[in-house]
């Protein structure tokens, strides 16, 4: 935790139910160190602090597609099943936090395309090692690991792109 009169840490213990009936799971049970909040409290404070910080568009994402969670004593069951709506949003939210970097990288996929010969088969290495090299240049330490998701991002588009081009048999 950041600097605060509690301490370095917080212990958080929670318990998850389905009541009444629900579909999904409510907090049956809250406790913050030493201290039990009603577990409706505990829901509301919790989903007033995601809705109204950096967390809720992530939220959004990974809880709309869920249509049940049922748990019991042997295992937990979720029914999942999001639209391509969602994945798009999803993979947008996880990949275009640098527009002008997914741009750069872009542009450098599509020169690659544009040179390839196209009486051969386009290799993912022919992609990947251009773009990589591109990352490595490019980056910190700061920022190796964003300039590598975005090159993955990139590449994973543009075979997802063309992926009924190249695994449709000729007529």
């Amino acid at each position: 935790m950041p600097p605060n009169r509690i301490g370095k840490y917080l212990n958080i213990t929670l318990a998850l139910g389905n009541v009444d009936g629900n579909q999904l799971p409510t907090i049956t049970k809250f406790k913050a160190g030493k201290l039990l909040l009603p577990s409706a409290l505990a829901g509301w404070v919790i989903e007033f602090y995601i809705r109204h910080s950096a967390l809720n568009n992530y939220f959004i994402l990974a809880t709309r597609p869920i249509k049940s969670v049922l748990i019991t004593p042997e295992k937990i069951s979720i029914s999942y099943s999001p639209t391509l709506d969602t994945l798009i949003q999803a993979q947008q939210l996880l990949a275009n936090n640098n527009t002008h970097a997914a741009q750069l990288y872009q542009t450098q996929l599509n020169a690659i395309v544009e040179r390839h010969d196209k009486k051969w088969r386009l290799s993912l290495a022919e992609l990947l090692q251009p773009l990589f090299k591109l990352a490595y240049e490019r980056s910190t330490l700061e920022s190796a690991i964003e300039e590598n998701r975005i090159v993955i991002f990139t590449v994973n588009n543009y075979v997802n792109q063309h992926a009924k081009k190249v695994f449709t048999a000729p007529a």
